[in-house]
């Protein structure tokens, strides 16, 4: 008698093979598996371009990078196995920061004991000198040294108020970077935690950006870096409350604030859209720097029809290309559009169109030093209002530098008047 064409004996072979294993070899098995997998895991990682990447991203995580995407929706087995394979690199893997611009200050390991390619870590490893500090060539490079001891770091945490708060104090022998940071829990207040962190990684953003980009050793730009990042960051908490599913103020408050200027350095850049049937739609933008001052408005107009939500996020990213081609760098993006904010806050993802035009919007993010998603009330948003509203309706770009058609102007000036 035969069992799918191979005899009992054969198959008794076979179980007789397989009680000679042990639970030692099953694990050695498991090992290699789990090695294998993680090999694929790791190919997806450092070469996102080849055509087995770029598939599975569109698959699975056409919005995220491979480190944070998660299984989904009824995942094949080998996504679900590879990313079960995904904790082996995350026991090893470090992230390098580069410009900062993807790098999750909270989320990602990039602050270890021994992990930083410091002078200091780098001689060790090779067995030579330890070269002095970048910025004040004064002592070898260490962890350790590069955020308390060297001068740069020194007069960082003097300028955010940490100075006698144990991050410029000696540390006991022996005590490395992580039991360092973690000794400055019990020194500064749980407020100062993400002043904190946020500072050191700062520190080594600038302290790259000179070892491989020759920018100038400037402290100062360190802080604003700093600053500009707890702006961002204070925006997306409040968004996070105020255009969440619950509302954190009523629309009537809302209205009686007025339109509100943004903090110095950045332009605040109000958007909205118009619908006409018959005649298309339009993007009205109207950027102002942080006194009230109109910078420039812009109004586009094209023979399409969308829905006011899709149409409410292309304004977006009008205004958001025409801030990139002036050179803001700092932004506050404000719409009336309480669906197309949540979609930005919350990073929507999927494969209609809209969700597209979310991905494009985010992706253009990066090419800022800081953008804040903001949502306001219909009647303070009533320049960009006009601008998309305005008569005659000509298909294409129109651009107003300083002086906005008088409907808008007329606006702009009752905004400023609430100001003062």
């Amino acid at each position: 008698m035969k069992i799918r064409g191979e005899s009992r004996g054969s198959l008794g072979n076979v179980c007789v093979g397989l009680n000679v294993l042990g639970v030692s070899d099953f694990a050695i098995l498991n090992c290699s598996m789990i090695a294998l997998l993680g090999k694929q895991a790791w190919r997806l990682v450092t070469e996102p371009d080849c055509l087995w990447a770029r598939v599975m991203k569109a698959r699975y995580y056409y919005t995220r990078d491979f480190m944070t995407a998660d299984v989904g929706y009824r995942p094949s087995y080998t996504w679900r196995s590879i990313v079960g394979a995904r904790e082996v690199l995350e026991c090893g893997l470090r992230k390098r920061i580069g410009n900062g611009r993807d790098t999750r200050v909270w989320g990602e390991a990039w602050l270890c004991s021994g992990a930083l390619t410091t002078l200091d870590n780098i001689a060790r490893r090779t067995r030579g000198e330890s070269p002095s500090c970048y910025f004040c060539q004064s002592f070898s490079e260490s962890s350790l040294h590069l955020f308390q001891d060297c001068s740069v770091a020194r007069w960082v945490w003097k300028a955010l108020g940490l100075e006698g708060k144990g991050c410029v104090e000696g540390t006991e022998r022996g005590e490395d970077l992580r039991d360092w940071v973690e000794g400055r829990w019990g020194e500064i207040e749980a407020s100062e935690y993400g002043v904190f962190m946020i500072g050191c990684w700062a520190i080594w953003e600038h302290r790259n950006k000179v070892v491989f980009d020759g920018v100038q050793i400037e402290p100062d730009r360190i802080v604003q870096r700093i600053r500009d990042v707890l702006h961002e960051e204070s925006g997306n908490a409040e968004l996070r409350v105020g255009c969440g599913r619950r509302k954190a103020r009523n629309t009537r408050d809302t209205e009686s604030e007025g339109w509100k200027p943004t903090a110095e350095g950045y332009h605040k850049i109000n958007v909205d859209a118009g619908i006409k049937d018959g005649e298309g739609v339009s993007s009205g933008v109207v950027c102002r720097d942080a006194g009230g001052k109109v910078l420039w408005g812009l109004t586009v107009v094209r023979e399409a029809e969308w829905d006011p939500r899709f149409a409410e996020a292309m304004a977006m990213l009008d205004g958001l290309q025409e801030a990139r081609a002036r050179g803001h760098d700092r932004v506050v993006l404000e719409s009336d559009c309480l669906q197309v904010i949540d979609a930005l806050v919350e990073k929507h993802k999927g494969r209609n169109s809209f969700s597209l035009l979310i991905a494009d919007i985010l992706f253009l993010c990066n090419s800022f030093v800081s953008v804040v998603w903001s949502h306001t009330s219909r009647i303070n948003n009533s320049v960009a209002h006009a601008l998309a509203h305005i008569l005659p309706r000509v298909v294409g770009k129109t651009v107003w530098l300083d002086v906005l058609p008088p409907v808008a102007d007329s606006a702009a000036v009752y905004d400023l008047s609430l100001m003062n």
